[in-house]
């Protein structure tokens, strides 16, 4: 199994899918606006709750919007 996080500008969404790329657990809540410790505490949330109702323990990905220069 695996977790992807979305951190958007007005959600961050995650789900996790098993080894034959089916959804089997996805998780959308707000996301936080202008504090970057209530961000972080909303990834971290986000990744408890799983671990909570999945028992997932394994790899993360994240998407997260910006620009590089």
């Amino acid at each position: 199994m695996r977790l992807g996080i979305d951190l958007g500008g007005t959600k961050t969404e995650a789900a996790v899918i098993d080894d034959d790329g089916v959804i089997v657990w996805r998780k959308r809540v707000p996301s936080a606006r202008h504090s970057y410790a209530e961000t972080i505490s909303t990834i971290s949330g986000i990744i408890e709750t799983c671990a909570t109702e999945t028992g997932f323990n394994g790899p993360v990905g994240m998407g997260i919007p910006g620009s590089v220069s």
